[in-house]
């Protein structure tokens, strides 16, 4: 072999030819709307982001735009991710594909930080086949592509995990101070994320069995991590408080439903569905099942805490990680290992040959290819609900407030309703036509749409109302005849309808 083909064949050459494919490959259609999987998560995102970058830079304060006559200040996640992209649109300009192209920049530091990862648990061969898995699952490929945080909040897990596991074998304090970091990170952007106690606390027992209780460096660890999240919350507590709008309150609660419930059974379907066609896929799912039953190298059993940790939060949080299949995300890590470990086992003993190996490995990728279709599928509809954006940003004032009526409820527990407009009567959140056309104000659900309700928000500042689906207005059927009686019409077509709504009459003095 030549010294240039043994070059070629390294494994952390072979890793950086990896990670370079799966970030081009993570560049796909990087420059199109946040219309695709979870588009409502992404637009509010965005919105956050721009809000920063056209505003004050103020990173205590993010600002939504359905926000009423609020300044929009928000109770939500530590806005790390949002601030970067903000600091890249005051460089660049606003451009949405600058933060899909931060979350590719989060896969490529994470997926080396998983090389190192891989290859302190198990070999270095099999260390390079888990960058590969991580490079082509779905579940990472998708959400390390989107306008959303949760990219960074992984890499933040996998940093604390990585280096307590490199404290514990070092016992330099640097390692330490990352992890602290990089956990605190986490949590700060998922409260859930504090379920790392567990591959941590499992970390620093076969360090330091029942004495690590004893240790000072532990116990300033735990206190350390904690002191941002702490006061993060606390702060985003109050910004719901004074201004009444939140990106918690609906779902991030604990909510047990009743062991006999029939949500549990239907809850389980859908994790077995995630964990075959986005997590392993069909053609890796092999792979991940021997690599999870197999006896870890050295006995190092963290990569089966961390799930453990996360399947605690699943039970806890149950209804979030149902509703959103990016809380799942972590699991990608200790996924990527175990299909790694999986397959060297099955070459090694001689139950798969290499080409069998490579055969899977290869129907892993085209398994991805073809659940990716529906998640980067945007629909004709998108593009009529931009020319809807585009036209009222045509049509009204830049700073008129808007009432964007959307169609249906939310079919469980009003956790769409997030804006506050009195003590206990809340509104929608939805983003996209506020986005979409660059303007702020309340969002309504057509079963909360009547003349009363648009009067009030027309006494609180709103100037135009307008709607994507026509047929919301006549849910209640006294909405459209008082529209047209009392307001004026500024464009109807088939596909929306726009008004503006008449100024009150002064008060006296």
């Amino acid at each position: 072999m030549t010294a240039r083909m043994a070059f070629l064949t390294r494994p952390a050459v072979v890793v950086g030819l990896l990670i370079a494919l799966g970030a081009a490959g993570r560049v796909y259609r990087i420059q199109a709307p946040p219309f695709d999987y979870h588009w409502i998560r992404q637009y509010d995102t965005a919105a956050i982001a721009r809000n920063f970058a056209e505003g004050a830079m103020n990173p205590l304060y993010p600002q939504v735009d359905w926000r009423g006559d609020s300044p929009g200040y928000v109770e939500s996640e530590l806005p790390a991710y949002t601030y970067l992209v903000a600091l890249l649109y005051r460089i660049a300009g606003i451009h949405e594909w600058l933060g899909r192209a931060l979350n590719i920049a989060v896969y490529a530091l994470s997926a080396a930080l998983l090389f190192a990862l891989a290859r302190r648990l198990l070999t270095e061969r099999a260390a390079v086949l888990a960058v590969f898995f991580y490079t082509v699952v779905p579940l990472s490929v998708f959400f390390t592509h989107t306008f959303q945080g949760d990219a960074l909040m992984c890499l933040g897990a996998l940093t604390g995990v990585y280096f307590f596991q490199r404290w514990t074998d070092s016992a330099h304090v640097t390692d330490l101070v990352v992890s602290g970091l990089g956990v605190s990170l986490a949590i700060s952007i998922k409260p859930f994320t504090a379920y790392l106690a567990l591959p941590l606390g499992y970390l620093a027992y076969r360090r330091f069995g029942w004495r690590g209780l004893g240790k000072k460096s532990l116990w300033l660890y735990a206190v350390g991590l904690w002191a941002m999240p702490v006061l993060w919350y606390r702060h985003a507590f109050h910004l719901w408080k004074e201004y009444g709008n939140t990106l918690f309150r609906g779902y991030a609660r604990v909510d047990l439903p009743g062991v006999t419930d029939p949500f549990w059974l239907d809850y389980a379907k859908v994790i077995v569905e995630r964990v075959v066609l986005v997590l392993a896929t069909p053609a890796g799912l092999t792979f991940l099942v021997v690599g999870v039953l197999a006896k870890p190298r050295d006995g190092n059993r963290v990569l089966h805490w961390w799930a453990a940790g996360l399947a605690v939060s699943m039970v806890l949080m149950n209804e979030a990680h149902y509703d959103h299949d990016y809380y799942q995300l972590p699991i990608v890590f200790a996924a990527s290992i175990w299909m790694a470990h999986g397959a060297v086992l099955l070459l090694e003993r001689g139950l798969l040959s290499r080409v069998a190996v490579a055969a899977l490995c290869l129907g892993t990728v085209i398994c991805s290819g073809w659940r990716l279709h529906d998640f980067f599928q945007i629909e004709t509809w998108d593009d009529r609900a931009m020319a809807f954006g585009q036209r009222v940003a045509e049509l009204t004032e830049p700073d008129a407030l808007m009432v964007f009526v959307q169609s249906g409820d939310d079919p469980r527990r009003g956790e769409w309703y997030q804006h506050r407009l009195a003590p206990g009567e809340y509104l929608l959140y939805n983003p996209r036509d506020f986005y979409l056309s660059r303007r702020k104000g309340w969002s309504l659900s057509d079963s909360q749409v009547s003349p009363e309700l648009i009067d009030r928000l027309r006494q609180r500042g709103a100037r135009y109302l307008g709607t994507f689906f026509p047929g919301s207005l006549d849910k209640n059927p006294r909405t459209r005849p008082w529209l047209e009686a009392t307001q004026k019409r500024v464009e109807i077509t088939p596909r929306w309808s726009l008004y503006r709504l008449v100024p009150p009459p002064p008060t006296a003095p």
